[in-house]
C-alpha cells in the first residue's frame, strides 16, 4: 500500500479538521447560511494574515507567560527566603517590570501587565506589590493570547499528523497519542480532572525543564534554531461538565 504523498495527505487532514470544526458550529445551532458566511469571513480573515511576521505574531502567547510565570517561582532573586516567590513592586532592579521585560517588549508592559490581572494570574497584597497566584498559568477568559494559542495548537496538532502520515522514516516520526473510552461513569469525571492534571503538570514539567536547558545551552550559539515543544489537553463530554 503506497503511503499518502505530503501534499495530498496535508490536504486530507486539513480537510477534515476544517469538516469537524464546522460540524461543531452546525451542532451547535448555526444555520447553513450562517455557516457560509462564517466561513468566508474566516477565509478573509486568512488572507489578511498571510505575511504576518511569526515572531510578531506569537510575541505575547500564553507560553510566554508561563515561563514568565516558571521563572518569578524558580529564579532566587525572585524568592523569598523559604523558597516562595517573592511579591514584587512594579519598578526596581528586580521589580514586575523588569521580570515582564525579560520575556515582553517594554512597549508592551502596560498591556501585559493589564492582562495579568484580567487573567487572574497576579494579584496585589495589602503592601501594594504584586505575587502569582499559582505556578502554572490558566487563562480563564477569553483573550488575543488564548485565541492564538488556540489557533497555534490546532497547526501544530495538523503539522504532526501530517508529518507522521507522510514520512518515510518511522524515525522522525513526533509524539502524537491519545487515549478515549465510550462508557465513561459520569461520577468519575471529578476523579479524571485530578488524575490528568496531576499527571499532566509532572510531565510537561520534564519537557519543559529540557526544553529550557538546551536553549540555554545554545544561546550563545549560532546554530540554527527553531520552535519546538508539546500541547496537551484532556476532553469530556458536555454531560459530564455540567
Amino acid at each position: 500500500m503506497k503511503r499518502a504523498q505530503p501534499k495530498s495527505g496535508r490536504k486530507l487532514v486539513i480537510r477534515e479538521a476544517i469538516v469537524q470544526l464546522f460540524a461543531l458550529q452546525l451542532s451547535s445551532g448555526t444555520s447553513l447560511d450562517a455557516l457560509r458566511l462564517f466561513a468566508l469571513s474566516c477565509v478573509d480573515s486568512a488572507s489578511r494574515k498571510t505575511g504576518i511576521d511569526t515572531q510578531e505574531a506569537s510575541g505575547s502567547d500564553v507560553q510566554t507567560i508561563g515561563s514568565l510565570l516558571r521563572t518569578w517561582h524558580r529564579e532566587t532573586r525572585y524568592l523569598s527566603k523559604d523558597g516562595s516567590p517573592r511579591p514584587l513592586g512594579l519598578s526596581g532592579k528586580n521589580g514586575l517590570r523588569k521580570l515582564v521585560c525579560l520575556y515582553f517588549d517594554p512597549k508592551k508592559f502596560d498591556s501585559v501587565f493589564e492582562g495579568l490581572q484580567k487573567s487572574g494570574l497576579i494579584k496585589e497584597t495589602r503592601q501594594k506589590k504584586w505575587i502569582p497566584t499559582g505556578k502554572y498559568g490558566v487563562v480563564p477568559i477569553v483573550s488575543k493570547e488564548l485565541l492564538a494559542h488556540l489557533a497555534e495548537g490546532v497547526s501544530r496538532y495538523v503539522e504532526t499528523i501530517t508529518r507522521n502520515v507522510t514520512t518515510r522514516r518511522k524515525e522522525n516520526t513526533l509524539f502524537e497519542r491519545s487515549s478515549k473510552v465510550r462508557a465513561f461513569p459520569v461520577s468519575a469525571a471529578e476523579d479524571f480532572r485530578i488524575l490528568v492534571n496531576r499527571q499532566a503538570i509532572a510531565f510537561l514539567a520534564v519537557v519543559d525543564d529540557w526544553l529550557e536547558a538546551r536553549v540555554e545551552e545554545a544561546s550563545n550559539s549560532r546554530s540554527k534554531k527553531c520552535t519546538a515543544g508539546v500541547f496537551a489537553f484532556a476532553f469530556l463530554d458536555d454531560i459530564a461538565m455540567s
